[in-house]
């Protein structure tokens, strides 16, 4: 049926990410993208993913250097 179909397919993405979120060096990633095409998931919501997670992790990154130096940045006092 059609609500199985779309459960499958979200759940295979599900597993996409997992597996694209795992990868960290570029072979890796070639071989989640691989994956993550034969799993369904179109190449335009990897490439989407991908970037989020580049994202993220840049964040993170940024946010350990601030930690390690002293200068976290601190949230705003409320008024």
């Amino acid at each position: 049926t059609i609500h199985t179909t779309t459960r499958a397919r979200r759940m295979a993405h599900e597993f996409a990410k997992a597996v694209l979120d795992k990868a960290t060096t570029p072979l890796q990633r070639v071989k989640a993208v691989r994956v993550a095409l034969r799993l369904g998931m179109p190449l335009c919501d990897i490439e989407r993913y991908l970037d989020w997670l580049d994202g993220c992790r840049s964040c993170r990154s940024c946010q350990r250097t601030r930690h390690a130096h002293g200068s976290a940045e601190r949230k705003p006092e409320t008024l």
